[in-house]
């Protein structure tokens, strides 16, 4: 709605003028008015109009009021540039894709608070996966704000998390002004890696550098994925997978759904914060406060809680969102999500857990008769590949830790969504593919170090799924050391056969021969 719109509906009221302070007075009377009319009193008011025998200007002034109170009421602003806030979750919500970063202050009950950065990927199609960032740790009653008037986070007498020994929290301030100390937290995570490279040997001073964990979720197989990244060249890769019960999985994509949480805010009553700049970007913004406001990603506590985000007013998408809940029992919570990307496609192999050859799967989480079991050890090799091989009609697993993941995604697309029977077969499939995951972690996992030092010996394994098929009877699939010069092989048609290093060589490198 804009100005022409309305001079077009003053044409119909005849040729005399209406007067400039009409307009003005009009548009803060709408202004004032939508925020106290209710709908069934807006048809009231436009039947009054037609009925009414009074004076052009008045009954000019009095249709500017009500279509200013539709605009107002609707989000949009009078020159049709600002947020139509009533379309902004419908908006997002056909969005099928959405990457975002998000700065996290997690208190840990009582040794003071993590401070982690993560960029999460979600496809409405393919799932979720969240790369966290190793951060700092903050302590003994440091603070830090979250400005909305530079929308910037600033932390306060940091020690880079040296722990005391005393029950200690995190101050989270809801600065409305700029403070005078502090520092960004770009250059907190710069200062705390620096300590870190110094520490533990140089990986890199950028905070894209520490990759510390990374989890995959996948609805249609109900599995959680999660992958832990060494921090010294002495450690290897750890993945742990967990089977999830069916009311799980809603959980966890509401609490890392960007669009979900705005959906939510803005179905409750929201105060409009006006218009402002962020990163050359121009946007409108609003903010919730309460208790029980039930909006994820923070913890549904009876703790005082504000939200606050902001939208590009030319696209109606979010570029920034806050959430904090103040609790004088355990602590502050704060999330920040920035550097949104809304897209219609993703490449699909970012939703796939590519992982190197030294990364090994530690256990396996499942659910049984209503509780959750835990498999650490695997005893049977070949009973999964053969099932992994059946499943996917011939291939092997790129990597073996992700066997379960590729393994289920495969029952999936034969047989369809979850049934009960379903959930059985698959419950079946993910223990007999545990057993052969958990055997190849055991060797993987040796040496294990412990203070430094090397405990047990190392059984150069070698896997090679990703190339392998089950007619590739004479190219070797899997081996690992037995003894000085004897290695294990296991062949694509899953034969097994043990050979010297020599016979070894030959068969990994035919073209030698």
């Amino acid at each position: 709605m804009n100005g022409e719109n309305i001079e077009e509906i003053l044409k119909n009221l005849g040729s005399e003028d209406v007067p400039p302070d009409v307009h003005k007075i009009a548009e803060e009377t709408a202004e004032s008015f939508s925020k106290t009319l209710m709908p069934s009193r807006q048809h009231l008011l436009w039947r009054t109009i037609m009925k009414s025998r009074i004076t052009k200007p008045a009954a000019a002034a009095v249709i500017i009021i009500a279509v200013l109170i539709g605009v107002y009421r609707s989000g949009g602003s009078i020159d049709g540039a600002g947020v139509l806030w009533g379309q902004v979750a419908e908006k997002i919500g056909r969005i099928p894709v959405v990457v975002y970063r998000r700065t996290v202050i997690q208190p840990q009950g009582g040794l003071g608070s993590a401070i982690d950065r993560q960029v999460v990927y979600l496809s409405s199609e393919y799932g979720i996966r969240r790369d966290e960032y190793h951060g700092g740790g903050l302590s003994r009653r440091d603070e830090v704000s979250i400005d909305t008037s530079d929308h910037k986070i600033r932390v306060h007498k940091f020690d880079f998390g040296e722990r005391p020994g005393s029950v200690a929290r995190v101050e989270i301030k809801d600065s409305t002004q700029s403070p005078k100390q502090g520092i960004e937290i770009d250059e907190y995570f710069k200062l705390w890696l620096e300590k870190q490279s110094a520490e533990r040997g140089k990986r890199g001073k950028n905070w894209e550098d520490w990759l510390q964990s990374s989890w995959y979720i996948f609805p249609a197989e109900n599995i959680w994925f999660i992958v832990r990244h060494p921090l010294s060249p002495k450690h290897r890769g750890q993945c742990f997978c967990k089977l999830l019960a069916d009311e799980k999985i809603p959980q966890w994509h509401e609490g890392m759904d960007a669009r979900e949480w705005i959906k939510q805010a803005l179905s409750l009553d929201y105060k409009q914060l006006g218009r402002d700049n962020i990163d050359g970007i121009e946007v409108e913004g609003v903010e919730i406060r309460g208790r029980n406001l039930g909006i994820p990603p923070l913890p549904r506590r009876n703790d005082e809680m504000v939200v606050r985000f902001w939208v590009d007013i030319e696209t109606d998408l979010p570029v920034r969102y806050e959430a904090v809940v103040f609790s004088e029992r355990s602590g502050d919570w704060a999330i920040v999500a920035d550097q949104f990307q809304w897209h219609e496609e993703v490449d699909p192999s970012i939703f796939e857990p590519n992982l190197p050859g030294d990364y090994f799967l530690a256990n396996v989480t499942v659910p049984k008769d209503g509780q959750k079991v835990t498999i650490k050890e695997g005893a049977e090799l070949l009973d999964g590949l053969r099932l992994f091989a059946e499943l996917t009609d011939g291939r092997y697993p790129n990597s073996m830790p992700v066997a379960i993941v590729e393994g289920c995604k495969a029952f999936t697309k034969k047989h369809g969504g979850q049934t009960e029977e379903l959930s059985e077969k698959r419950l079946e499939i993910v223990e007999t593919l545990a057993s052969s995951a958990l055997f190849h972690g055991k060797l993987v996992n040796s040496p294990k170090y412990v203070a430094g030092k090397p405990v047990g010996k190392d059984n150069d394994v070698a896997y090679y799924g990703g190339r392998v098929r089950v007619e590739d009877a004479d190219s070797v699939l899997l081996r690992w050391k037995v003894s000085d010069n004897q290695y294990r092989v296991i062949y694509g048609d899953l034969n097994t056969e043990n050979v010297s290093a020599e016979r070894l060589a030959e068969l990994e490198n035919p073209s030698s021969q």
